[in-house]
């Protein structure tokens, strides 16, 4: 099965059986049929057990045995990394995107609190949904970071608990895609074609809290990005390129924590709440846009001297959000935030400055603080700046 965006297929030998599962819950993502030997990312063969053996031929996974439900979902999940190592421009975020009067607002996936079971009311309410797990993020030629579909279908864990409401238990229930015991595919009328792109519009945490009446409450620009930049597991970029897009993405897009116990109720409020946009899509300055991949590793750096004066690299990309500070370095291998404590050390490393001139420094700042304890910090924060490259031997 050659998949569109995907350099290798997935093989399956002996299990035919599997294929219209496959394609029944990725029925807008293109495939073409092939039959003969072939090399894969992933194959997929009966095993001694009764069940399903999936090897991953790419990433020196162990072999895995399930069902036949749970391994398509085992090749839907593996599929997103071969997305991402077929096309290296592409971050991918863990979370669902649905559409809201046409841009995506996003969930970014925090434990247990519902994203895949929202997409799937906001899906049965008649949204486009492009994902309810992952989200492969793209930027424009002119800069827009924009979101793309996956073209499979949303899923959910069963049972359905019983506060839901008998009209989706019953659409649920009667659903005709694929499922078991545990997971059930559902299919929603307004699927985006796998590839489809739209600006992203929103970033929204997720709370669940039981008897909650669904509310919105304000999220930080700091919060989002570290929701963002934490589920991003698209790791082969510069780090200034992660750095600016999310930066941009969490400072330009609209932000909301959604603090909810009913996800019925939750899509009532979400389909207030995004009747319009009121700014222009997020871009990213592409001047910063820079190579794919970070550099190879190197020769280990030099060794922490404290004689040694100490100025920051040439390269860096740093940006603020509410008042935090993060720097990448300038090879691309490395993001940073900096604590209250490091941005002092930082700042004083501005001009050359040796580890111990830097605690003298900082302990003008800090009188009441034990002195022995200031130089200890100070020589282990510009050992670690060091080490990640993010200061250099000063001429």
């Amino acid at each position: 099965m050659y998949f569109t965006d995907i350099d290798l297929p997935v093989v399956l030998e002996g299990c035919p059986e599997l294929l219209p599962i496959l394609r029944r819950v990725m029925p807008f993502w293109p495939v073409r049929m092939a039959e003969g030997k072939s090399d894969a990312c992933i194959r997929v063969a009966p095993s001694a057990s009764g069940k399903y053996r999936v090897s991953y031929e790419t990433d020196g996974k162990a072999p895995s045995e399930w069902n036949a439900v749970n391994a398509v979902c085992e090749i839907i999940a593996d599929l997103a990394w071969e997305r991402l190592r077929s096309d290296e421009t592409l971050f991918c975020l863990h979370g669902a995107a649905v559409v809201f009067a046409g841009r995506l607002v996003i969930f970014p996936n925090d434990h247990r609190a519902g994203k895949s079971t929202l997409t799937a009311v906001l899906g049965h309410q008649g949204r486009t949904i492009f994902g309810d797990d992952v989200l492969p993020i793209a930027i424009a030629p002119d800069g827009t970071i924009e979101g793309i579909a996956t073209g499979v279908l949303p899923r959910i864990r069963l049972p359905v608990p019983p506060s839901f409401s008998p009209a989706f238990q019953t659409w649920a229930a009667r659903n005709a895609a694929p499922g078991n015991a545990q997971y059930k595919y559902l299919d929603v009328p307004g699927l985006a074609a796998h590839g489809a792109r739209l600006p992203i519009g929103a970033i929204v945490r997720l709370e669940r809290k039981e008897a909650q009446t669904p509310m919105i409450r304000p999220l930080s620009a700091g919060e989002a990005f570290e929701s963002v930049v934490d589920r991003n597991f698209a790791r082969s970029h510069h780090t200034a390129r992660i750095l600016r897009t999310f930066d941009s993405l969490a400072t330009q897009v609209r932000l909301a924590s959604l603090v909810y116990d009913s996800a019925e109720e939750a899509a009532e409020l979400l389909a207030s709440e995004f009747l319009s946009w009121d700014t222009p899509p997020a871009t990213v300055d592409l001047s910063f846009d820079r190579s794919a991949q970070p550099a190879e590793d190197g020769a280990e750096g030099p060794a922490y001297d404290p004689g040694q004066r100490y100025i920051r690299a040439d390269g860096l990309t740093e940006t603020t959000i509410d008042g935090q500070q993060y720097v990448a370095d300038g090879d691309g291998r490395g993001l940073f935030r900096l604590n209250p404590g490091a941005r002092i050390i930082w700042a004083v490393l501005e001009e050359p400055a040796s580890g111990p001139e830097v605690a003298e420094i900082v302990s003008t700042v800090f009188p009441a603080e034990d002195p022995a304890r200031i130089a200890d910090d100070c020589a282990r924060t510009v050992h670690d700046f060091l080490n990640n490259a993010l200061i250099v031997p000063a001429a």
